[in-house]
């Protein structure tokens, strides 16, 4: 199920910074309602502290962008 929300949210990332190359990320409520269609937060919450824990998307100022992007 991770693997798969991974893959979601890297294809949703992938497209933002290509649209927003300037932007150095999306909010993470925006992250949050294109990722999952529940308004569990706490859910969706720790999802997101997973993928920040692997080095898999970088928070800064409140938004979320994948490691690599600059």
């Amino acid at each position: 199920y991770l693997q798969t929300l991974w893959n979601k949210l890297e294809e949703i990332l992938a497209a933002y910074h290509r649209a927003n190359p300037l932007q150095i990320g999306m909010k993470k409520e925006e992250l949050r309602g294109k990722l999952f269609s529940s308004k569990d937060a706490a859910l969706i919450d720790a999802v997101l502290e997973q993928f920040l824990k692997e080095n898999r998307i970088k928070l800064q100022e409140g938004r979320l962008s994948l490691l690599d992007f600059t």
